[in-house]
């Protein structure tokens, strides 16, 4: 039990050490190497194995197997997770996440370790042995945390922001285009529209105000003159946005 304990106070102590160094965002070389592949590989899952082996004392290969194993699960399932935050696939949320479990483990391993030194004045009875519950316990604390971060990523997730513009013939006789804008760049735009075809213009709509979400729509019947023209330019000018601009372009099929 003693090495048990000698063990967690220096998995803690390390685990420290590696948050506040990358925290303090030090570049320490082949250190952070070093830390980084035991944090991913090893630290977690050795932590997890002496919480819920602590009865039950597995041989130096078994504890080798479990540590790995659980280290990668580990790894895997926080790349799903943090991949949903805000602060994505950083070095700092990654430390944060397996250190953060790093810690609660072996504070874990302390506590039963205490627990077992000074058993308490009732026991509590149940079915199961307590490595299975707290197995149940750590599922239904990763479950719960997926939850939240999922939460948490899809609420803080930046949403994309843009403008549809499109320009379509209406029938086969290619003289009649349906033109349409929509607005969803999170914010009232003013759009200028303007079809031509080489050095002519044919028509413009300027002043066209959206508010978020809205759309344009109208059906435009070319004059007679411009029923020849190989194809016909579209252009789409956002007068808000430095006169950003959009181009389709619609051609005569035989």
């Amino acid at each position: 039990m003693k090495s048990k304990e000698l063990d967690s106070i220096l998995s803690i102590l390390v685990t420290s050490l590696i948050i506040l160094v990358t925290l303090a965002g030090l570049d320490m070389g082949l250190f952070q190497a070093v830390t980084a592949l035991m944090m991913v590989t090893f630290l977690p899952g050795y932590a997890i194995t002496s919480a819920l082996f602590l009865r039950e004392p597995l041989d130096l290969f078994e504890e080798l197997v479990f540590a790995l194993g659980l280290s990668l699960s580990v790894s895997a399932l926080g790349a799903l997770l943090l991949n949903l935050t805000h602060m994505g696939l950083e070095a700092i949320s990654w430390i944060l996440y397996l250190g953060g479990i790093t810690l609660v483990a072996n504070t874990v391993t302390l506590l039963r370790l205490q627990i077992e030194a000074k058993p308490p004045f009732y026991v509590l009875k149940t079915t199961f042995p307590l490595n299975q519950t707290m197995l149940l316990v750590l599922a239904g604390a990763i479950v719960a945390v997926a939850v939240f971060i999922a939460y948490q990523g899809a609420a803080t997730r930046p949403r994309e922001r843009y403008t549809q513009f499109w320009a379509i013939w209406a029938d086969d006789s290619q003289t009649v285009i349906n033109i349409g804008i929509g607005n969803f760049e999170g914010e009232p735009v003013q759009y200028t529209v303007t079809f031509q075809v080489p050095n002519s213009s044919i028509v413009e709509w300027t002043g066209i105000e959206l508010t978020e979400n809205q759309t344009w729509e109208i059906v435009y019947e070319l004059p007679a003159r411009y029923y020849s023209a190989t194809f016909i330019e579209g252009f789409l000018t956002r007068v808000n946005a430095d006169d950003e601009q959009e181009y389709v372009i619609l051609r005569r099929t035989p």
